[in-house]
């Protein structure tokens, strides 16, 4: 089986004339989970809608190589959640599965393991009217993985989804990549996409500023890990109290009414060695509050401009 998409040169302007994609080049190949990040208004999900074919570009060229041509081969979820109301998650899952050349036989177990694999399995005989947006969110991707793509596009797949939907969903692409299923999808979640992501690429304005895998890019960030202890009793005196140097790759930013400012070169893996220091000086730690660089903040440093909402084109 063969996955793999290159976009070269993609351009893409309305027929107002407005430019929606100016510059955007990227590859992604077999089993791989690539995530486009960027604000609202900067292109991703009119970069998605070329993939999928329901746009064609202004210019530049996207080719993909597919082995096999079933049902499915690729599938795309956007913004828009389209339902029967009146039916159950699971006879939703079937009805889309049977569109898509599935046969019945096979349909009602593909349902259930793509609920399972989404956390629905308890909710899947209920109808779809009783159902949170965030539940609906994951009926739409359980229908996405129903149908065992070559290719999944998600826009926004984390949107409406609580903290266990992410993981859910973190699981269910980490589990398809390994079945050779490959991955693009937008969002702005940076923790999702850190977490979920093999590579991912940075659009700002319809151009591609950066792409590399999540860990490469917040490294080349040069920044250090914040550490905020706060101390039982607070920090008066301690300063002068204590002479002792901390140890290697921590280095002491200032004190604070009831806590210290500690930067960390080795990241949240130092903590060990601060605690361990902090209860030789006679300190006890009340709460602790780790600040690591991440991909918002790589995108900020190259854009000038934060992750924060315009009009998504």
């Amino acid at each position: 089986m063969t996955v793999r998409l290159s976009v070269r040169e993609l351009t893409f302007r309305y027929p107002t004339g407005r430019a929606a994609l100016t510059s955007c080049e990227f590859d992604v190949s077999l089993g791989e989970v690539f995530g486009v990040i960027g604000p609202n208004g900067s292109g991703k999900s009119t970069l998605l809608r070329l993939l999928a074919g329901t746009l064609r570009p202004t210019s530049g060229r996207i080719e993909a190589e597919l082995d096999g041509q079933q049902a499915g081969a690729i599938v795309a979820v956007f913004d828009r959640l389209p339902f029967v109301d009146a039916l159950c998650g699971r006879e939703n899952v079937e009805t889309v599965l049977a569109l898509r050349g599935v046969p019945r036989c096979e349909s009602r177990s593909a349902a259930a393991r793509a609920l399972a694999a989404l956390g629905l399995t308890d909710r899947a005989e209920d109808p779809v009217s009783s159902y949170s947006m965030g539940m609906r969110r994951r009926l739409a991707l359980a229908e996405a993985f129903a149908s065992r793509p070559l290719l999944f596009l998600l826009d926004e797949p984390t949107l409406g989804l609580d903290p266990e939907g992410r993981t859910t969903l973190t699981r269910a692409l980490r589990e398809a990549a390994a079945g050779g299923a490959t991955t693009v999808l937008t969002s702005n979640d940076t923790d999702f996409v850190s977490t979920a992501c093999d590579r991912v690429l940075l659009l700002h304005r319809g151009e591609t500023i950066a792409q590399g895998q999540p860990w490469e890019l917040v490294e080349g960030l040069g920044r250090p890990t914040i550490i905020v202890v706060e101390l039982d009793g607070g920090t008066e005196g301690f300063s002068q109290r204590s002479g002792s140097k901390l140890p290697e790759g921590l280095d002491l930013l200032g004190f604070e009414s009831e806590s210290l400012r500690v930067a960390s070169s080795g990241g949240s893996a130092r903590l060990t060695s601060l605690c361990a220091w902090l209860e030789a000086q006679g300190q006890v730690a009340r709460a602790i509050r780790v600040h690591a660089p991440a991909l918002g903040d790589v995108f900020l440093q190259l854009t000038g401009v934060g992750l924060s909402a315009e009009d998504e084109v």
